[in-house]
């Protein structure tokens, strides 16, 4: 399934079992996607923009969002998700079970991260942001923010944990149970 949608759209995709699915959408859209069972699915949408992924099963997911955009993305089992968000924008990631999620926000944003049972999480986030992450169980994870932040994270359960904020930021990290944390912050910060 491939969907390509333009200009002033709402668009809404749902494909199951063992399917790949690429959708594209642009210009001051709103875009659902759904994709369920041994799935690929990659979704690109661009400006001013709502976008929602949710992906179940075996399945690697994709999601790039550009310019003033809200984007939720919802991956379970045994899944790569990687999300792109920049630009004003909200982003919110929520990956289960033996799980790699790579999270990218950019420019006065609002991401919130959370992953949870033996996943490897990595989350960047840049300029004016506001940034939470919650990572459980038998977990890596690493969270680079800068300029100007406020960043949360919280580490539970055997886990390795490294955070870098830079920049006239608030910080806390709480991290639990049998873990190595480093935690590396500059420039007037608390």
């Amino acid at each position: 399934a491939m969907v390509v949608v333009h200009s002033n759209c709402l668009a809404m995709v749902v494909v199951h079992s063992n399917c790949l699915a690429m959708v594209v959408v642009h210009s001051n859209c709103l875009a659902m996607v759904v994709v369920h069972s041994y799935c690929l699915a990659m979704v690109v949408v661009h400006s001013n923009c709502l976008a929602m992924v949710v992906v179940h099963s075996y399945c690697l997911a994709m999601v790039v969002v550009h310019s003033n955009c809200l984007a939720m993305v919802v991956v379970r089992s045994n899944c790569l998700a990687m999300v792109v968000v920049r630009s004003n924008c909200l982003a919110m990631v929520v990956v289960h079970s033996n799980c790699l999620a790579m999270v990218v926000v950019h420019s006065n944003c609002l991401a919130m991260v959370a992953v949870h049972s033996n996943c490897l999480v990595k989350v960047a986030v840049h300029s004016n942001c506001l940034v939470k992450v919650v990572v459980h169980s038998n977990c890596l994870v690493m969270v680079a923010v800068h300029s100007n932040c406020f960043v949360k994270v919280a580490v539970h359960s055997n886990c390795l944990v490294m955070v870098v904020v830079h920049s006239n930021c608030l910080a806390m990290v709480v991290v639990h149970s049998n873990c190595l944390a480093m935690v590396v912050v500059h420039s007037n910060c608390l």
